[in-house]
């Protein structure tokens, strides 16, 4: 069996390729995009960028050659390890498969599609290259469901929420219907997870705390509803998270912000304090959203540096930091294609100071 001695010393080698501020620097130097992908097929994006530049133009070779090097990174990752290690880490990745679903039925949702899906496309769950391309071919929304029923994948409980909720999705057009049935099969897999577990550990830490952030998100956004309008649907939280459905529905009940905050006090991460405060001021749940994931991102990384060196922190943090590694790259790509100052872009980056 593979553990974590073999496994983790790979990383912690693989990880001196890793894109640091020096490099990023150079790359918002560049004048143009070509000038980007020329300087960083030099380093370990050169094949992923030499395999996207004959299928696409402009940003989407970037994008391509980054979602193809990312599938490479988290399937190495799990390569490294065998047994129950590999299985959690198995389990981590497959966040992506929920991510990829719901880019996947955005875009068939929509009435004019734009270019090529696949550069947005992760392959790091069940659904593989293959089975991402064939759904994301596919007519529409429903064609799409009917593909996954019949795999059965990514998993029995995504197609059972799935299907519970295609009617009223049908009925509504409402894309929010299918997205909260697949956070919910989330929070049901974390459930299953979790009580499978010998012990708990930084991946179920890890685990608790993206429900709970999906669990604030969902509270806030109803909070705002029951503001607006007469009669909004309740919230329901998702399973899985350590903050308790009842506290999460009795938001609903709160009158403004700063006692929305005060109530949630001691329940949540510290690190969500000053994206909480500043949204108290602002009151704008995209910012407070981004925000928290990049508080999230910033967290996981330092489990590389931080954790355990001979426990599940270092992939874990290998697996967080080659993820913003993608969104940092896809941020300078824009950065130079529409001119944006590159200061501020520098100062977007995540995991790099």
């Amino acid at each position: 069996m593979i553990g974590y001695e073999y496994g983790n010393t790979r990383l912690r080698v693989r990880a001196g390729r890793l894109l640091d501020a020096d490099v990023y620097r150079g790359l918002l130097s560049s004048a143009t995009l070509d000038g980007m992908l020329g300087r960083l097929a030099g380093g370990p994006y050169g094949r992923a960028i030499e395999s996207a530049l004959g299928r696409y133009r402009g940003l989407h070779r970037l994008d391509e050659a980054v979602r193809i090097h990312l599938s490479r990174q988290l399937a190495d990752v799990l390569a490294f390890y065998s047994g129950e290690i590999r299985d959690r880490l198995r389990f981590y990745e497959s966040r992506w498969d929920v991510r990829n679903i719901r880019t996947i039925l955005r875009t068939l949702n929509q009435p004019v599609r734009g270019e090529a899906l696949g550069p947005l496309l992760v392959a790091a769950g069940s659904l593989d290259e293959a089975a991402l391309s064939e759904l994301a071919n596919q007519n529409d929304v429903r064609a799409a469901m009917d593909l996954l029923a019949v795999w059965q994948l990514p998993s029995p409980t995504v197609i059972r929420r799935l299907r519970h909720a295609m009617p009223g999705f049908l009925q509504t057009g409402d894309m929010s219907i299918l997205e909260a049935a697949l956070d919910g099969s989330f929070g049901d897999s974390i459930v299953d997870f979790v009580s499978g577990a010998r012990s708990a550990d930084s991946l179920v830490s890890l685990l608790h705390e993206e429900v709970d952030r999906l669990n604030l998100m969902g509270a806030l956004r109803r909070h705002r509803a029951a503001r607006e309008v007469t009669h909004a649907d309740p919230f329901v939280a998702m399973a899985g998270g350590r903050v308790s459905a009842q506290v999460w529905a009795e938001l609903a009940e709160v009158d403004d912000r700063v006692d929305v905050v005060a109530q949630l006090d001691g329940l949540l991460p510290g690190a969500w304090r000053g994206p909480l405060a500043a949204w108290v001021e602002h009151g704008e749940l995209w910012v407070l959203e981004g925000e928290l994931d990049d508080a999230a991102t910033e967290a996981g990384i330092a489990r590389f540096r931080l954790g355990d060196p001979l426990g599940i922190d270092v992939p874990l943090g290998f697996i967080i930091r080659k993820e913003a590694e993608a969104r940092n790259l896809r941020l300078v790509g824009r950065a130079i294609v529409y001119d944006l100052a590159r200061e501020d872009t520098f100062d977007r980056l995540i995991g790099v100071r």
